[in-house]
């Protein structure tokens, strides 16, 4: 539950070129495809409404799915950018 808040807080404002940052990394992280990622960098309105609706429960799939090097690498971007 902490890591969740921690890393909700932090998601929350992102700029746009942020957020973009965070998108490709996850989606290398997890394997998507070039044109899933690009789906989801051509709609970040959408990515941004989804993360401010997600639970904890969301978030620790996600993060589960992402491994724990990959969470580390996501949460070094987000304090890179002052997050």
């Amino acid at each position: 539950m902490e890591r969740f808040e921690e890393l909700n807080g932090k998601l929350k404002g992102l700029d746009d070129k942020t957020l973009s940052e965070l998108i490709s990394r996850a989606a290398e992280a997890v394997g998507l495809s070039e044109k899933e990622k690009n789906a989801a960098l051509r709609h970040l309105p959408a990515v941004r409404s989804r993360l401010d609706r997600a639970t904890p429960r969301e978030i620790g799939r996600a993060l589960e799915k992402l491994g724990e090097k990959n969470t580390a690498e996501l949460m070094e971007v987000l304090k890179k950018h002052g997050k």
